[in-house]
């Protein structure tokens, strides 16, 4: 357990919960799903209502205020996992590396931008190849423009698809 000094009416568990000790019975707080992640309202020391994501509030408590341009990076990917021993400020570049190494980085068909599927690349590829379309033409064959199809067919984009 450790303490946060603008929440002194809490308490933060390393094993990623929080208890509430506003009332005279204590009790653990229910976090709510906040784009993902699990978020909490809880109240300062000043008497505000202070609302943010529970990783970054066990983290503060247990590594530390975050330091200036840090983040928290969930160690095994999983944000659900809000132990402390999950959890480690590091910079945005960190952060994407541990994406990319857990494989959860938003790109590919995983990125909810994205207009392409895989099969859609390789479809595109093999037009090329086989007609030599232009890029415009394959980027309006497939809903894109020019410029998305000429970076999927020449594997600027989409480069880990065969």
């Amino acid at each position: 357990m450790a303490n946060i000094e603008r929440f002194p009416a809490y308490e933060f568990h390393a094993d990623g919960f929080v208890i509430s000790k506003v009332k005279k019975n204590a009790k653990v707080l229910k976090p709510q799903k906040m784009g993902g992640y699990f978020g909490l309202s809880i109240l300062r020391n000043d008497g505000l209502l202070e609302r943010g994501y529970l990783h970054r509030f066990i983290c503060e408590a247990h590594h530390g205020a975050c330091p200036e341009e840090m983040e928290c990076r969930h160690m095994d990917s999983d944000k659900l996992n809000n132990a402390a021993s999950n959890l480690k400020w590091g910079t945005r570049s960190e952060n994407a590396a541990d994406k990319e190494r857990h494989g959860t980085a938003p790109i590919g068909e995983s990125n909810p931008m994205s207009k392409l599927t895989e099969i859609s690349v390789v479809m595109m590829r093999k037009i090329r190849s086989e007609t030599g379309n232009s890029y415009a033409k394959i980027g309006k064959q497939f809903g894109v423009s020019t410029m998305t199809a000429f970076r999927a067919v020449t594997k600027q984009s989409w480069e880990n698809v065969k």
